[in-house]
């Protein structure tokens, strides 16, 4: 009888640089897949600088020139509630985002309508979450392509319905200006809690900040700038760089340096101001307004009954990039139907986190997307949430990042 021939291992076989070209030319996903073969694979596509810096150089240039070639992906996060908008153009096709391996999720329906917020910020393709409850102190990080998470202590101040949450990652790998990539395994992260009103004095404002260096919370009271009206409070905040751009109604842009904990000295005049008079002082007005973030810049909308004005901040100033009235822009007979028989203003939410011609904003329960390029409004969700829909719809850019960003560690 014949013996049988042993078996060859592909390890046994193939040269470690070969094994490594192979991966470089897998999707991201099934990148990911084969690390759980064995250990030698699970090193190689892990802890292999060389590795990952050949891959995310090979998808930089496989990237799309034109932001008109830059895809995007609407995922409903929350039937009810929750929109998450992300580019494709790494992804493969039939990718399936969710963010069902979170703790949080377990024993909820299927469809999640009893989950209110689920996505608080997001950074450098990690994003920060919150379960269905009503205080809002415990949070967790997560990478939604690894599936991986991290849970935070929970933050010290209890049942404050009046707070913003920012959310602060720096890049895992940067390029120079050689064209190499650098990977950063000790970046940093932040997490910072901003309340006001209800019980704290007028005029200041209680920090809450988890930083990844000291691996817990941290408490302060700081002092809002000396030009802002004491009644005033904070209306919407996004982080820029290092930076927290705050919106303090009704019209004043503040930026606060986590890093100091100080609000700096000069504000940022808002766009196209009207002027009013309020206890002998002239103050500035705009109707209502969001932040957002496109292309690494700040960018800012500012919304009358139907018409939209968008503008960047450029050197300190803001100019002008859209100017349109919604009513006459293209749409399907369904999107009119829906959309111009109610006398609720348009709300800005956000931009295409990489595409500047495309915006989000909700009317009602309805949440539309406005393409500035084909000059057309796009159904994307229809919520069911029956409270105040102002504060409940929410429209959360993520980037998905060419390589994915590992759970940051705690320092301390």
């Amino acid at each position: 009888m014949a013996r049988p021939r042993p078996s060859l291992c592909i390890n046994g076989v193939l040269p470690h640089h070969l094994l490594l070209e192979v991966f470089g030319c897998l999707p991201l996903t099934d990148a990911f897949r084969c690390r759980s073969v064995c250990k030698l694979w699970l090193s190689c596509l892990r802890d292999d600088p060389y590795f990952i810096a050949q891959y995310i150089l090979r998808r930089i240039r496989e990237q799309p020139l034109n932001e008109e070639d830059q895809g995007r992906t609407h995922v409903q996060c929350n039937v009810s509630e929750m929109l998450v908008l992300t580019p494709t153009w790494n992804l493969p096709p039939g990718f399936s985002f969710s963010l069902d391996f979170l703790p949080f999720y377990a024993g909820l329906d299927r469809d999640h309508k009893t989950l209110k917020q689920v996505v608080e910020g997001s950074s450098n393709g990690l994003l920060l979450c919150s379960p269905n409850d009503y205080s809002r102190r415990l949070y967790y990080i997560c990478n939604p392509l690894t599936k991986q998470w991290l849970a935070l202590p929970r933050s010290p101040r209890f049942d404050h319905p009046y707070f913003l949450v920012a959310f602060f990652c720096d890049p895992f790998y940067s390029q120079g200006d050689n064209g190499l990539i650098t990977l950063n395994h000790r970046f940093r992260f932040k997490v910072v809690r901003l309340l006001n009103g209800w019980g704290i004095k007028e005029g200041e404002i209680l920090v809450e900040m988890f930083s990844s260096q000291e691996g817990c919370w941290t408490t302060s009271k700081l002092l809002l700038p000396e030009s802002v009206l004491p009644e005033h409070y904070l209306r919407s905040v996004v982080p820029c760089n290092g930076k927290l751009y705050c919106l303090i109604e009704p019209c004043d842009v503040f930026v606060y340096d986590p890093d100091k904990n100080e609000f700096l000295q000069d504000c940022i005049p808002p766009p196209l101001n009207i002027t009013y008079i309020h206890n002998d002082l002239e103050r500035t007005l705009q109707t209502l307004t969001g932040f957002s973030l496109c292309r690494g810049s700040l960018w800012i909308g500012q919304c009358f009954p139907w018409h939209l004005r968008i503008f960047e901040l450029v050197d300190g100033g803001w100019r002008m990039r859209h100017d349109v009235d919604v009513s006459e822009l293209d749409s399907c007979l369904r999107v009119k139907d829906m959309l111009f028989p109610y006398s609720e203003p348009i709300l800005f939410r956000t931009m295409h986190p990489l595409d500047s011609m495309l915006a989000y904003f909700s009317v009602e329960n309805v949440i539309l997307e406005c393409d500035f390029r084909a000059k057309r409004l796009n159904l994307v969700s229809e919520c069911e949430h029956e409270g105040n829909r102002r504060d409940c719809l929410n429209v959360s850019p993520v980037v998905l990042p060419l390589w994915p960003t590992p759970l940051p560690a705690l320092w301390a």
